[in-house]
């Protein structure tokens, strides 16, 4: 409700609007997590709601989470950057009905890339560089791995360097490790190294997000969303050419989340499917490149 209540208010008053709250993160890795429990336990909580848990079998990887400034987790589902968990639904909302994954059927908030295999390596890395300044990064290990041996180790470490890490540099083998940061903010950076293959290791942080927010479409001529109203299908244009992971979330009046999607920042245009959606109005998000756009929807009755 204070989500609607905002949106209410910036779009009456034309201004950009943002309201702050405090999100509580807290990952928990167990170095060999064999028994079922410790599995379901490794991984991330959002105010104590696990959000990121298990993985692919015993194959040792790096988890990656992204959360955006509004703290929402980004999902694997119809986004494939590589990862070896890729969901593909028609519809990527709750409950997820009729899909399929590379890794399983579940939607996951993060997404897993197999220590042992570069070209799933060389995705994260280009994953990693496409994250949005001012987003937050979570990777953590799933399994542990002899890591000086990892072709593709030395250019993970290079890029979490340019992040601001320092305690991946000396990273023994076979231990558990999490990171943390804000991209694009060196003093965020949070690293957790075990000491040995078998230790649990945690790391507890509190995340800052803009929890509602508003720009007026005149006052952000680089983002188009037409028809206006729609029957069927929204077209969205980006004049920038970023190549970043831009979010999109639709609302309806009560506030709920009746669409989410993952797209590619750039200038071809992107086309969202709304003609199973009452008519009504909805409050369209966008977030990218860190900045966050919304604007109001009227979806119409197909004639």
């Amino acid at each position: 409700m204070l989500r609607l209540v905002l949106f209410f208010l910036c779009a009456i008053s034309s201004m950009i609007c943002q309201s702050q709250t405090t999100v509580n993160l807290l990952c928990k890795v167990y170095g060999a997590p064999f028994i079922a429990s410790q599995a379901n336990e490794t991984g991330y909580n959002l105010n104590s709601w696990p959000t990121g848990y298990n993985g692919c079998g015993a194959n040792s990887a790096f988890h990656v989470a992204v959360i955006d400034q509004a703290c929402d987790p980004m999902l694997n589902c119809n986004l494939n950057v590589g990862q070896a968990n890729f969901l593909n639904c028609p519809s990527c909302t709750p409950p997820f009905t009729a899909c399929t994954g590379t890794c399983s059927s579940n939607a996951h908030f993060h997404f897993a890339f197999h220590i042992l295999d570069s070209v799933q390596m060389d995705s994260m890395i280009s994953f990693l560089a496409s994250v949005s300044s001012g987003e937050y990064i979570l990777i953590y290990t799933w399994f542990n791995e002899e890591y000086s041996s990892v072709p593709r180790f030395v250019s993970l470490k290079n890029v979490l360097n340019s992040f601001g890490a320092s305690g991946i540099n000396s990273l023994p083998d076979f231990v558990p490790y999490i990171f943390f940061c804000r991209k694009g903010d060196p003093s965020s950076v949070r690293e957790v190294v075990g000491g040995l293959w078998s230790d649990t290791i945690q790391l507890q942080v509190a995340l800052s997000c803009n929890t509602s927010g508003m720009m007026d479409p005149e006052k952000n001529p680089g983002i188009s969303c037409a028809p206006n109203p729609v029957t069927d299908q929204l077209l969205i244009s980006i004049k920038e050419e970023t190549n970043s992971i831009a979010r999109i979330r639709l609302f309806n009046v009560q506030g709920e989340c009746v669409l989410s999607k993952n797209i590619l920042a750039n200038k071809a245009d992107k086309k969202i499917d709304v003609h199973e959606l009452p008519a009504g109005m909805y409050f369209l998000e966008l977030f990218y490149n860190n900045k966050y756009y919304s604007q109001k929807i009227i979806k119409q009755k197909e004639n």
